[in-house]
């Protein structure tokens, strides 16, 4: 095989990144799988979601509220310049002041202070006890000279020390990046990544019959999957995902305040059928975030069956009778607000025809990605549907229903924010995982959440690509790694 590359490799994307700044983008899936390839982190996860070094060659902690990283010496930036531990410093006290306005701030509210003794060195220390701290860690790390003079133009032409560096980025068609000469681990094998906005789902799948893409990772419906596999050209790959896909429910306004309520509506929608009909019943039913393998797993939380015949009870009950029995009219309408993709609107028309069933009305609202976040992320929504990525530690349980966190459900709840405390302190990973299993207990009770199902990771790769390796989070760690053969024909 060619040590230098020389081909590029296209990966289509169903929308563009909004921004490229991993302080503020990374919350974004479009934005992190550009991310990911220009910038690198303290540690990062494996192919088995294990926490392993990577800018970072060891660490230790003295005690169970100080974390020392020693980072290796051969890291540069893409400008030339030498990775320090001032740059570490500097992305993180960023993101934790409040002036800068990173979504990610909450995750580092128990950083007390950050150390940089030498170049090389770097050392946090917490207010407490808080047992995913590594996991808090995979934040692409961005040089201060540059960050700091560009402010938050940063984001539109950003310079890190990962395997690819930025070269274009035209709005709502592609970015585009090059191999960095001196990645640390060694030039990426391949030129050049072209990440290619493409946000109907027939235009991916001509673009991949033609040879004009060459990976794509769950960016499909299953349905077009047969169509993928009689293109000789490309492989399927399926594989176990960390991947939750639910529906939101907002807890402040109207019904949606009663559990009853929400009860009814988790009744009232086939997720069986769902799945079958818009993944081809390539994934499994969730009971919560968490997978069936992950450790802290609570393999008895109720799993939510379809009964709309105890949703119509459950509705009446509360106080909504169905005014025309099976007619026309509905007991009330909720708003549901989606992403404006072929899949999201999919999705939200089966809610809507579920719930139709048990006279509630629903209006769908579709948006372009940015103004739908920005809804959701603010709670101007009833109902919603969105995906977690790359869950690993079960403290992202904080971060979605304490009452001091992200909380765009309006969800609280005393004893949950308890337990949610108790868990992040705790070292012993045996009681956390007793904590954690009453988490999932109380949130399949008060329903902020309705769990959909843990999709498969569906990977559509050219197969003159070699090296290509699945991620359990979808990410593309490995595309520093892909190349093709010298006598490969596209």
């Amino acid at each position: 095989m060619p040590a230098d590359g020389s081909q590029s490799v296209r990966i289509a994307l169903p929308s563009g990144p909004t921004d490229l700044d991993p302080r503020f983008g990374s919350i974004n899936v479009s934005s992190f799988r550009v991310i990911e390839q220009v910038f690198r982190y303290l540690v990062r996860k494996d192919t088995n979601s294990h926490i392993v070094p990577d800018l970072a060659e060891r660490w230790e902690t003295p005690d169970d509220r100080t974390w020392v990283f020693t980072l290796r010496p051969d890291v540069t930036f893409h400008d030339g310049s030498a990775l320090t531990s001032d740059d570490v410093r500097y992305t993180f006290e960023t993101v934790m002041d409040s002036s800068f306005s990173s979504p990610l701030r909450g995750a580092y509210h128990n950083v007390r202070a950050i150390e940089t003794p030498d170049s090389l060195t770097i050392i946090f220390k917490l207010d407490q006890p808080h047992a995913p701290f590594l996991v808090d860690l995979i934040l692409g790390i961005v040089p201060r000279h540059i960050a700091e003079s560009q402010g938050r133009a940063f984001g539109r032409a950003p310079v890190g020390c990962g395997p690819f560096q930025f070269a274009h980025w035209q709005e709502d068609q592609y970015v585009e990046l090059t191999a960095y000469e001196n990645f640390y681990l060694g030039r990426p094998k391949v030129d050049k990544l072209v990440f290619q906005i493409m946000p109907e789902a027939t235009t991916r799948l001509f673009a991949v019959k033609k040879g004009d893409i060459d990976l794509l990772v769950n960016e499909f419906p299953p349905e077009y999957l047969p169509q993928f596999e009689s293109v000789d050209r490309v492989e399927i790959r399926k594989s176990s995902s960390v991947i939750y896909e639910y529906i939101g429910m907002n807890l402040g306004r109207g019904p949606l305040q009663q559990q009853s309520v929400r009860r009814a509506i988790a009744l009232a929608i086939n997720r069986q059928q769902m799945l079958q009909s818009l993944r081809g019943g390539l994934g499994e039913s969730a009971t919560g975030l968490l997978s069936p393998s992950h450790w802290a797993f609570a393999a008895d939380v109720e799993a939510m069956g379809h009964d709309p015949v105890q949703a119509r009870n459950l509705l009446d009950e509360a106080g909504y009778p169905d005014p025309d029995g099976m007619g026309p009219k509905v007991r009330f309408t909720l708003e549901y607000k989606c992403a404006n993709l072929e899949s999201s609107r999919q999705k939200a028309e089966a809610v809507q025809h579920y719930l139709a069933e048990v006279g509630i009305g629903v209006t769908v609202k579709s948006f372009e990605w940015a103004t739908f976040f920005d809804d959701i992320r603010n709670s101007r929504f009833d109902l919603y549907s969105l995906q977690w990525v790359g869950i690993s530690d079960p403290d992202i349980y904080y971060r979605l229903f304490h009452s001091s966190g992200d909380n765009r459900n309006q969800y609280k709840n005393a004893e949950l924010d308890v337990l949610l405390e108790r868990g992040r302190q705790t070292m012993d990973r045996d009681m956390r995982r007793d904590i954690y299993i009453q988490v999932q207990q109380i949130l399949a009770r008060d329903l902020p959440y309705i769990s959909l199902w843990h999709p498969l990771n569906l990977t559509v790769i050219n197969r003159t690509l070699n090296g290509f390796v699945s991620y359990p989070a979808g990410d593309l760690e490995s595309l520093r790694s892909v190349y093709r053969p010298a006598t490969a024909n596209r």
